[in-house]
């Protein structure tokens, strides 16, 4: 996975109970006896679901073994309006999520920041010339994190679908609230 998902933990296989690690539930394989000890997915998640059966497994002592080198198929979304539909979906199912652990919650930062920067749009486009400034310097950020990281052709254009896949996080999350909010 990448920067728009779980983090890469490379080819080296590892063993851990003493640090919390989450891994996508596509690519998880559990005991029985581990599974039943957890109570399986909480079926009321509609995202993260996943995180939520890692923090649970760590909490009980969970032994993780972690094997880079596992053949994983996935399907990738590969246009923009998928990725940004993902995005959407997303957000608006992380209220379940947020819900039960709470906001800055230490699990899902990447949504956290998404929501925050959402919610401080209106106020940033008060002033044209400071948002100007700030995505301007996120994206140079960015990019030469991902420059120092890997050179590929991606690298250039990355940031900018990182950013709009926020802003779309970010805004699924805040249309599911308001929403539940209203209700």
């Amino acid at each position: 996975m990448n920067g728009l998902g779980t983090p890469d933990r490379g080819e080296t296989p590892f063993i851990t109970t003493d640090t919390f690690q989450t891994f996508p539930a596509t690519n998880l394989c559990i005991k029985r006896e581990t599974w039943n000890l957890i109570g399986g997915f909480d079926e009321s998640l509609i995202v993260l679901e996943d995180m939520d059966l890692c923090k649970r497994m760590f909490e009980q002592g969970v032994k993780i073994h972690y094997i880079g080198s596992a053949p994983v198929l996935h399907k990738h979304r590969n246009t923009l309006k998928s990725l940004l539909q993902h995005a959407w979906n997303t957000g608006k199912g992380s209220t379940g999520f947020t819900k039960k652990y709470g906001f800055m919650n230490g699990h899902t930062t990447g949504t956290d920041l998404s929501i925050i920067a959402v919610s401080l749009t209106p106020f940033l486009l008060i002033i044209p010339q400071t948002t100007l400034i700030l995505g301007l310097l996120g994206y140079i950020t960015v990019t030469l994190y991902y420059l120092n990281k890997q050179r590929t052709p991606y690298t250039l254009y990355y940031p900018a679908i990182l950013g709009l896949y926020s802003i779309f996080l970010g805004s699924g999350f805040i249309w599911s609230t308001i929403k539940q909010i209203i209700r």
